[in-house]
């Protein structure tokens, strides 16, 4: 659960800061999120946005992701409820993805 809350961080930290916008506002916006997802689970081609979700979330999903921001840990309490509700599928194909077993 809570590396699907890191990618979805990632996600809201790089767009907010191209455009400005409000995560809440982000979260509405299905298509968005559903690009990202399908970028990840290299489904379709990746924007930019995209390519630097793929680079943060092997540590994300292998390592609790110990170098987040306080930004992003504030930001996954917000979004924990809300992803858990809305994407628990992505989580999934996310996970088997990127998570490397010991």
């Amino acid at each position: 659960m809570k590396v699907l809350l890191l990618f979805i961080i990632f996600i809201l930290t790089s767009f907010t800061e191209a455009h400005k916008d409000t995560p809440s506002n982000l979260l509405m916006d299905r298509s968005y999120i559903l690009k990202q997802v399908n970028c990840v689970l290299n489904i379709k081609e990746c924007d930019a946005i995209g390519k630097k979700i793929i680079a943060l979330l092997p540590e994300a999903v292998n390592n609790h992701c110990r170098q987040c921001t306080s930004r992003q840990a504030a930001l996954a309490n917000k979004l924990i409820i809300f992803m858990e509700q809305n994407y628990p599928n992505e989580w999934q194909l996310i996970l088997q993805r990127y998570k490397t077993t010991k």
